[in-house]
């Protein structure tokens, strides 16, 4: 037979007082269900209502829980305040970190809000928390703290809650645009080139970042580099296929100066708003002698931000 529990009424929206069957043992000890959020580091522009982490957890729903003989009160809290808004079915209440709220639910598609309608069944019961951007964010620690509640007769039976402090880092700039970019550097002739160390086919690049007033941006380029000692350029892809030329590289420029591959490098202070910074790349001779051929190469770039 199937035991559980019916909520006969929601009487109010998120502290639900309902009426149920049954002589109810009291819990001396109420469970406490952990969650343990990572630190997170989140766009600075992130819509209201994107959900920026989400996790879930099970909790043994004890068999004293079913309905008995008398009328006891239960409710299911939030604890904190509430935004407003809704994530799914679940309302989304405040937390310690400015514009970030969090949402409960029974099921993972937050389809079921909590408080849930319906039948809690003893035995096991899953519970997803998610965090929820609810205005413009800021940097700083989410609390350890409990989030919601569960009573019997006034008396907690579960209590849900953050194991330990949570970082949150919001980004001081964000990249705009596709973060894969593409330079095609066209066709040279081998003849354009006059000996070791000379470029050909240089092209610009940029990349465009909004940021806040007077952030620092900081870059840095990796890939495989050459042997020749030139700095920031970079090795050809699939070097030894039949079909790749020979006695080449792509430079890495910025503002016209080589990058040095591996090094982070300070670029300037950002403004309010968007910003573009110019890079370049270009083809480099590496050998005495060249080969006709395909000169593709990749470089990842990484960008930091105080």
């Amino acid at each position: 037979m199937k035991t559980g529990i019916r909520m006969l009424g929601l009487c109010g929206l998120w502290a639900a007082s309902c009426a149920w069957g049954g002589g109810c043992p009291q819990v001396e000890t109420p469970e406490r269900l952990w969650f343990d959020i990572p630190a997170q580091t989140l766009q600075r522009d992130l819509p209201v209502g994107s959900v920026v982490w989400q996790g879930a957890r099970q909790v043994q729903q004890p068999a004293s829980l079913a309905p008995c003989d008398s009328v006891s009160d239960a409710r299911l809290n939030l604890l904190g305040s509430d935004s407003g808004l809704k994530s799914g079915a679940s309302p989304v209440y405040g937390t310690s970190v400015n514009g970030l709220g969090y949402a409960l639910s029974t099921d993972g598609g937050f389809k079921e809000g909590w408080p849930a309608d319906g039948i809690i069944a003893a035995g096991k019961q899953q519970v997803s928390l998610r965090l929820v951007v609810i205005g413009p964010l800021s940097s700083g620690v989410l609390t350890a703290e409990t989030l919601a509640r569960r009573t019997l007769n006034g008396r907690p039976v579960l209590d849900i809650a953050l194991q330990k402090p949570a970082a949150i880092t919001r980004l001081a700039c964000e990249l705009q645009g596709n973060r894969n970019r593409t330079v095609a550097l066209g066709e040279v002739a081998r003849s354009d080139f006059r000996g070791q160390g000379s470029t050909r086919g240089e092209r610009p690049f940029q990349l465009d970042l909004a940021c806040d007033a007077g952030a620092q941006v900081n870059i840095q380029f990796d890939g495989v580099a050459v042997g020749s000692g030139a700095p920031g350029v970079l090795a050809l892809v699939n070097p030894d296929a039949s079909t790749s030329a020979r006695g080449v590289g792509v430079q890495l420029l910025y503002r016209g100066i080589p990058l040095a591959l591996g090094e982070r490098l300070a670029l300037e202070a950002a403004p309010q708003g968007l910003r573009s910074y110019p890079f370049g790349a270009r083809y480099y001779q590496t050998q005495p002698q060249i080969a006709a051929g395909d000169a593709n190469a990749v470089a990842t770039f990484s960008l930091t931000y105080q």
